[in-house]
């Protein structure tokens, strides 16, 4: 193949990977907004603008502010090349990671957790962790555009300030006189980077626009409306890109900066702060709490496959940079145009929020002619791993053409060797660049959530949507075990790019500039396909929203034992009762909910509703028409005081059980008028304690308590005393494993049924001996959730996900014979035969019989 033709190939294919990824979705995406819809008034388009700018600009000042002495430390050839690649670890890490490693060491549980807890600080406290996170991942970006300045004059000013005998305060003058202009570059691409983040913000409470967004497609409101309520920040998006794509970049080679002692000590500290130490805190977490192995059974094949697929978006992110190199480096007017109007594309792609470029790209590639072989399959992910950090490649190749000497440049037009001769002459630099691109876009891709776990299509191995989860409802291990995975991936990055900076003192500036568009992010394993019987449903109720018989991510149910009536809890804060048909009755609101949300609700005999206050460590105990009528507990790890209460449920002696997480991982009973009796248990993998007792059942000769011990994957058995008898179930995929067990309910035939958060599948098993006596995770009868909305014509409609089956499955309950299902990840209650769910023929022993 000859040069020419291959440089021809290779641009060509850029060309149609930003057709692919950017343009059609961009189509589809314009189509979207021109079919209008009316924005829901729970959106309130102000306050998310003024808090999306105002945490925008904080933050970016940040950042900026503390990225300025790692950049000026890059310079330094002496220690310019570790500090760059420790620069890439860190943006490799998202916001979201570092605010959750805080926040589990400085949350509920500890010394600092404490005292915000008790002094009513905890909004503080979540706030601060916010900023840390967003500061800790965004002041790379500011470092590199410090570092890629050419020094300039700046070595002679420094050493006649030296004569002078110069103070601190004067250096620092003259550092901001040259510096400045990068400095403000910097802030302003932070500002629009930061606003379009949404993980770490939905952790927080913090009401952006990428939370919202989120939010409004989470409760079903078609993409149309989510596309046009983003209307202003699609309007910066398209501005700053335009802005950034036409920016003149002329970069010259300078040589080297050198920094003094000061410089260099600051970057280091910025180092300690905000890597060294999240990692030492997650590498601590790692090695108390036992994760890999349990992250090895649970989460290992979704990671893998999460790998694999960005590592082939990383791959295609490489021949986005080769071919930016080839359009800039020749000199014509049509191919300076045609590469700046592709960076701009690719840098709106990266700069729209993530459920914006998600649903344009359902838009785009979710129809009849190519769905089945794009939107069923993981292309789709890498699709979306491609939209979103293709900018990587593209600003790579532009920086790379641009920081070709001048000399050289010259030879090449006179000898006219075109293409090839270009390939020829930055042979080093194209692999270096190359290189780079490949492991930093993989590295970015593996860490991105929001859009992959929107497109993952069913049937495949994913860690997108349960990493999400994990994240949300305090499952260490998969959290731990995934940015184990995302580390060992940026440091591979990092060493490529200081790598290709220690190729040589004039290759240093091309590295860092080539990383400026990095932080804008924030294979098929063994299929895991519908098997078993069906959840054969003859009735189903719910739809995702906030209206009235809608939920929003419900989270806990429980049957009111009087007249089989259903109660439902959702991430509303709202506790709705429907009747055995689905027909909404009632509902009613917890009295707060901006710390967090309700996870646990219980139903007594007397048909008082105990909601467990999660996040404000109390249960409240309300009448049967949701009335309030006292609370019960405080923060603390003292007798009736709680952390995290996530689940309570009255025994058949009317004692009021209650179960903790976050620390105190125990049991505590009470009376029913909420006085203290005792309590079980405490943190551990032994018989007898616990790592999120999720929820609890008792059996119907009233002698023993079963507790989903959710992130010890297994079920355990105690006497109404709290003496452990037996467990059953470990971490894993097969049947009897279990992945974070949330949901339990004890039949009176003997059985014990299981819903699975983690495997989204109904377990059944043998309460005397623990044997499985099967699973279930395919729907039947009920209609495939309608989740995803395509252009058809000029309208939106809904099409099927494609795998009507069980998602985040939460609780189960049972009346008479009829099993009660709360599907949370499509925000319905299924109910079916109880004889239809997970039955084998196996034999078992009743509860009118002793059990042991």
């Amino acid at each position: 193949m000859s040069g020419g033709f291959g440089a021809r190939l290779v641009v060509s294919a850029a060309i149609v990977l930003f057709a692919v990824a950017v343009a059609w979705p961009m189509v589809a995406g314009a189509r979207l907004f021109a079919m209008g819809g009316q924005i829901p008034a729970t959106f309130n388009g102000t306050r998310t603008l003024v808090a999306t700018l105002g945490w925008s600009v904080l933050a970016a000042a940040c950042a900026t502010v503390v990225g300025w002495p790692v950049g000026r430390a890059i310079r330094s050839a002496r220690r310019g090349n570790l500090l760059l690649a420790l620069s890439v670890v860190a943006a490799a890490l998202p916001p979201y990671a570092v605010f959750w490693t805080w926040w589990q060491a400085a949350g509920p549980g500890s010394m600092v957790g404490d005292w915000s807890a008790r002094g009513g600080h905890s909004d503080s406290l979540r706030t601060a962790l916010l900023l840390a996170g967003l500061t800790s991942w965004a002041w790379p970006l500011a470092a590199w555009m410090v570092a890629g300045r050419p020094a300039g004059a700046e070595p002679l000013e420094r050493e006649v300030g030296a004569v002078d005998g110069e103070g601190v305060t004067d250096r620092l003058r003259r550092a901001w006189r040259t510096d400045r202009g990068a400095l403000a570059l910097a802030c302003a691409a932070l500002i629009v980077v930061i606003g379009g983040s949404t993980i770490a913000f939905d952790l927080a409470q913090v009401p952006t626009f990428g939370f919202e967004l989120r939010t409004l497609d989470v409760q079903g409101t078609p993409a149309s409306v989510v596309v046009r309520a983003a209307w202003p920040v699609l309007l910066f998006a398209g501005v700053g890109a335009v802005t950034f794509a036409c920016w003149p970049i002329t970069p010259r080679d300078d040589g080297p900066a050198l920094v003094r002692r000061g410089a260099g000590e600051l970057a280091w500290l910025v180092l300690v702060c905000t890597l060294i130490a999240p990692l030492a805190t997650l590498a601590y977490a790692l090695i108390t709490q036992g994760a890999l192995d349990r992250f090895a059974a649970t989460s290992v094949r979704g990671a893998a496959g999460t790998i694999g697929t960005a590592a082939i978006a990383g791959a295609l992110i490489g021949v986005v940079a080769c071919g930016h190199v080839l359009l800039a480096a020749r000199g014509t007017r049509g191919t300076r145009f045609l590469e700046r109007l592709l960076l701009a594309g690719w840098m709106i792609a990266a700069l729209v929020p993530a459920t914006v470029a998600a649903v344009t790209l359902v838009a785009a590639w979710n129809i009849d002619s190519v769905g089945p072989w794009i939107y069923d399959t993981p292309a789709v992910v890498v699709l979306s791993h491609l939209g979103r950090f293709g900018v990587v490649g593209a600003w790579l190749g532009r920086l790379v053409a641009l920081r070709e000497p001048r000399e050289r440049r010259e030879l090449r037009a006179i000898d006219g060797g075109g293409s090839r001769g270009l390939l020829q002459a930055l042979a080093p630099e194209v692999r270096g660049a190359g290189m780079a691109a490949v492991l930093v876009g993989t590295t970015l891709a593996a860490g991105e959530v929001v859009a992959a776990a929107r497109v993952e299509p069913p049937g495949w191995a994913w860690s997108a949507s349960t990493l999400l989860n994990a994240i949300h409802y305090q499952q260490p291990a998969t959290v731990l075990g995934s940015l184990l995975a995302l580390l060992v991936v940026a440091a591979g990055a990092g060493g490529a790019v200081a790598l290709m900076s220690a190729r040589g003192e004039r290759l240093r500036g091309t590295a860092v500039l080539l990383l400026l568009m990095v932080v804008i992010a924030g294979c098929r394993e063994v299929p895991v396909p519908p098997s078993g019987p069906h959840v054969q449903a003859t009735r189903w109720f719910g739809a995702p929203g906030r209206g009235r018989g809608q939920f929003e991510y419900p989270r806990a149910m429980d049957i009111d034992p009087r007249d089989g009536t259903v109660l439902v809890v959702d991430r509303q804060a709202r506790v709705q009762r429907f009747a055995p048909d689905g027909k909404f009755i009632s509902e009613w609101s917890m009295p707060e909910k901006s710390l967090g949300k309700p996870t646990g609700i219980g139903v007594g005999t007397d048909g008082r509703v105990w909601v467990a206050d999660t996040h404000y460590h109390r249960v409240i105990c309300w009448s049967p028409d949701g009335k309030e009528l006292f609370r019960m507990g405080e923060y603390g790890n003292g007798p009736g005081q709680f952390i995290y209460p996530c689940d309570v449920e009255v025994a058949p002696d009317n004692t009021v059980w209650v179960c903790e997480f976050g620390g105190n991982d125990r049991i505590q009973v009470f009376t029913p008028d909420g006085k203290f009796l005792r309590s079980i248990g405490g943190n551990g993998r032994e018989l007898g304690q616990f790592d999120r007792p999720q929820s609890i059942g008792f059996s119907t000769d009233g002698r023993e308590v079963y507790v989903a011990d959710a992130c010890n994957h297994r079920i355990q058995v105690l006497t109404m005393e709290g003496v452990p008898v037996r467990s059953f179930g470990k971490a894993g995929p097969n049947d009897g494993e279990m992945a974070y067990p949330y949901g339990l309910e004890v039949v009176p035939d003997g059985t014990v049924l299981v819903t699975e958060f983690g495997n989204h599948r109904v377990q059944r098993f043998n309460a005397a001996d623990g044997r499985s006596l099967g699973t279930v995770r395919a729907v039947s009868g009920a209609p495939t959730p309608l989740v995803l909305h395509v252009i058809d014509g000029d309208r939106v409609r809904s099409v099927p996900s494609g795998e009507n089956s069980l998602r985040f499955p939460w609780a189960i309950g049972v009346r008479g014979n009829d099993a009660f299902i709360l599907d949370s990840g499509h925000s319905r209650v299924l109910v079916a035969p109880l004889d239809s769910v997970c039955t084998s023929g196996a034999s078992v022993v009743p509860f009118s019989v002793p059990l042991r």
